[in-house]
């Protein structure tokens, strides 16, 4: 998702801050500061600041916008993506939905296999107390390779779709309760 964000949002900047919340399994891992490497060594940036916030810190301006979200989300009647997609419009402005995939399986946001990516080009980011640490900072100053080009990207992943047990499921027990119009997209007869 953050490759598609800069890709799609970006102003074409040199020089990027991050402001993260601290889940070692969401923005401080391994995988995430491969990338920031990765988006160094490509020359789409030249320095990239990560700060993250201190544990136990639980105020972060998202998460106001999560909160009218939230909200908004239990006031309204949802019975398929495309309803998901409107109460996120409609909860508060800077919400803006962005769908990854689309009800009838079309992918719209490339999703890559960044892991396996990085094992190859032996991108290895082990640091030692990275759980203690709450700035990075990757620069063109200290990481050059003339080898990596924006092109390079990893194998595209694509859903691999629900297995049949789970579509029975959904079709034997929860599609009495969506909403007539939404029941052959959200629980349609298992193939």
């Amino acid at each position: 998702m953050l490759h598609h964000f800069l890709s799609v949002h970006g102003f074409g900047e040199r020089r990027v801050h991050f402001h993260c919340g601290n889940c070692c399994g969401q923005n401080k891992n391994r995988i995430f500061m491969s990338y920031m490497m990765y988006r160094i060594l490509c020359g789409l940036h030249d320095d990239i600041t990560v700060s993250l916030l201190p544990v136990g810190q639980t105020k972060f301006s998202p998460d106001w916008c999560f909160g009218l979200l939230k909200r908004h989300f239990k006031r309204s009647k949802v019975g398929c993506l495309d309803d998901i997609v409107r109460v996120v419009n409609e909860s508060a402005s800077p919400n803006v939905a962005q769908l990854v995939g689309s009800q009838s399986g079309e992918m719209i946001v490339a999703m890559y296999d960044w892991s396996s990516f990085f094992e190859e080009k032996t991108i290895k980011t082990a640091l030692k107390g990275i759980t203690l640490m709450h700035h990075f900072h990757f620069s063109s100053r200290h990481l050059k390779d003339p080898t990596w080009r924006p092109s390079d990207l990893p194998q595209l992943l694509s859903p691999p779709g629900l297995p049949l047990e789970r579509q029975r499921y959904l079709y034997d027990k929860i599609r009495e309760f969506c909403p007539e119009s939404c029941r052959d997209m959200v629980c349609p007869r298992p193939l």
